[in-house]
């Protein structure tokens, strides 16, 4: 593990190439993956420790990369590797060369740039004129590869092959505070994209406008502030969900006030009442105070910690992305429920059939309900459509991991056993020698066995979460048959995938989406099972009710993978292959 400082007056990095690799023999290349996952910490004195578990907790938002940037009051130190936490960058000695009370993390999978270069591995740093800007994004700029053409035709030079990059640029051209500047810069971008910036003590947290990537709000028990992906980010480390951040909402925590933004008082459970009065003259001293050069070490006298924020785009309609809720997030990851309406908006968006959301935008959550809740919800909404047409079966069969909860409340809904009949191997290495004598289907053999004594002479229905090409199912049903069952019925909890996401998911290109190209009856064939459904957009709707705000006539939702109706223009098709797999900012006109 080789280690390479650069010193400046800001930064101290160290980057290093794991020996994991992040695919395998066992690897699965049918499903759709995640981009990132980010977490930022401040006002804790083990920052860097609390991120590096913070992201361990959201591993499974992306596995090719990983890094820390952190800030001591003096310097910014960053430490980044390729591949997963645990195994190449929560290391004690790699801990220690990270202090300070501030820090942001990020894993990366990637969607735009090449998979596994040390140049991509997040967050990225910069120094500006105005100091260092620490950047960890997840999602995509769907202008990314115009805004980039743009840029380096005025001068610019990039250092990575990512879209992320083209912020940092934006900012850097930009004048004023950074706040400032990201006011100025964020109507440029276009895309569905979630975003954390480290500064000198600031921590920064937005959305999109249409809130298609998640980002969310923690503090820690001892007054710190936490951003993070997912709410199972923060109970690793016992702090509190607080809300999510909003659709086109910069969240600041700063040890000064901003100026322009609005102070959110109860975020940290203090009841401060103080008057207009007293607020104008705290406003003017912060004022004065604003850009004198701080000193000492961060943790001494430690000043207040202010939260801000503001909106930087008019309200839209809402398009939260339904694949969180349907794979991406973790099980025990909660979801808000919001109040009828909160999609709502006095904006249109990019859909033609969305005329009916508008109206005042309102937003209020009213309760949280956890992932695994949800998705088993959507089986036994699932199970409510296939009365009826479902033939005779002896028992339902999750596809593990990914199609257990779903299983549960499919088996509920219509009084069949439930039976774990697949075993998942959950300690396959990510390197692995295959024999040299052929082994049928070896790479599913690797991660999934069937169990004969469960199956053998049973009618069994198959759940999963999702069909993406088929090649998995097609193996794991050839696995069921080959352990003597002697019908395979397989029930899919969404709709049928499409078309690709440009929002910052990993996913095909349409061509090799099953279900771009087969009718139900021939996905069937293709993948040899004797029946086949999917869950249907209304009942994926139904099922969804209620979260984030959605309805179920699919108000709030981006469902573009199933209905190719994208809330977001793809202004960089014109880019040839971008305009149906992922945008890759090495392509050439």
């Amino acid at each position: 593990m080789g280690r390479t400082d650069l010193l400046s007056a800001e930064l101290v990095v160290s980057v290093s190439s794991s020996s994991v690799s992040s695919t395998s023999p066992g690897g699965d290349d049918d499903v759709l993956r995640e981009a990132c996952g980010i977490f930022g910490i401040i006002d804790s004195d083990d920052a860097a420790e609390q991120t590096a578990l913070g992201l361990h907790a959201l591993q499974h938002r992306g596995q090719d990369g990983c890094g820390i940037v952190s800030y001591d009051g003096r310097y910014f130190r960053a430490e980044r590797a390729l591949g997963l936490v645990g195994d190449s960058l929560a290391k004690r000695e790699r801990m220690e060369r990270l202090p300070g009370a501030l820090a942001l993390g990020h894993n990366r999978y990637a969607t735009s740039g090449l998979t596994r270069d040390e140049r991509d591995v997040q967050p990225m740093f910069a120094e500006l004129d105005i100091g260092g800007v620490a950047l960890a994004h997840n999602g995509n700029f769907t202008n990314g590869l115009s805004l980039r053409k743009k840029l380096v035709g005025e001068g610019s030079i990039f250092q990575s092959h990512s879209d992320s990059e083209v912020l940092i640029h934006l900012l850097a051209r930009a004048r004023g505070s950074l706040t400032e500047r990201l006011l100025s810069v964020l109507g440029e971008l276009r895309g569905g994209f979630a975003i954390g910036l480290l500064a000198k003590d600031m921590l920064i947290g937005l959305r999109d406008p249409h809130g298609l990537r998640p980002l969310l709000l923690g503090s820690t028990r001892d007054g710190g502030a936490i951003v993070a992906s997912e709410s199972c980010a923060l109970d690793i480390i016992d702090a509190e969900y607080r809300r999510e951040i909003a659709p086109g909402e910069v969240v600041v925590f700063s040890r000064r006030r901003v100026r322009g933004f609005v102070e959110a008082r109860s975020f940290f459970g203090d009841k401060r009442g103080q008057s207009r009065k007293e607020d104008r003259k705290e406003d003017k001293k912060e004022d004065k105070s604003e850009g004198e050069k701080e000193s000492g070490e961060q943790g001494k006298g430690r000043q207040r910690l202010f939260c801000a924020s503001k909106r930087f785009a008019a309200p839209v309609a809402r398009r939260s992305c339904v694949f969180e809720h349907i794979y991406f997030s973790r099980p025990d990851s909660l979801v808000a429920s919001m109040s009828k309406g909160a999609h709502r908006s006095n904006s249109k968006d990019n859909s033609k059939d969305r005329g009916k959301d508008s109206g005042k935008a309102v937003e209020a959550e009213v309760s949280r309900r956890s992932i695994y809740q949800v998705r088993k919800r959507l089986g036994a909404v699932l199970a409510e459509e296939a009365e009826g047409s479902l033939p005779v079966c002896d028992s339902v069969v999750p596809i593990p991991d990914s199609g257990v909860a779903a299983a549960l409340g499919f088996a509920e809904r219509l009084g069949l056993s439930l039976d774990f009949a697949i075993i998942r191997n959950h300690y396959v290495g990510r390197t692995f020698i295959e024999p040299q004598q052929e082994i049928r289907h070896f790479g599913v053999r690797l991660k999934h066995n069937a169990d004969r004594a469960l199956l053998r002479g049973k009618r069994v229905v198959l759940i999963d979460d999702s069909l993406v090409r088929g090649t998995t199912s097609r193996k794991i049903i050839a696995l069921v048959r080959q352990a003597g069952a002697k019908e395979v019925h397989m029930r899919i909890a969404s709709p049928p995938i499409t078309h690709p996401c440009h929002y910052g998911v990993d996913t095909p290109e349409r061509g090799e989406l099953l279900a771009s190209r087969l009718s139900v009856g021939q996905m069937a064939k293709r993948i040899d099972c004797d029946s086949l459904a999917f869950l249907s957009e209304k009942g994926l709707y139904r099922a969804l009710e209620g979260c984030e705000g959605g309805d179920s006539d699919g108000g709030g939702w981006c469902s573009a993978c199933f209905t190719g109706r994208y809330p977001v223009e793809l202004i960089d098709e014109e880019f040839g292959k971008a305009a149906y797999g992922q945008l890759s900012l090495l392509s050439r006109e």
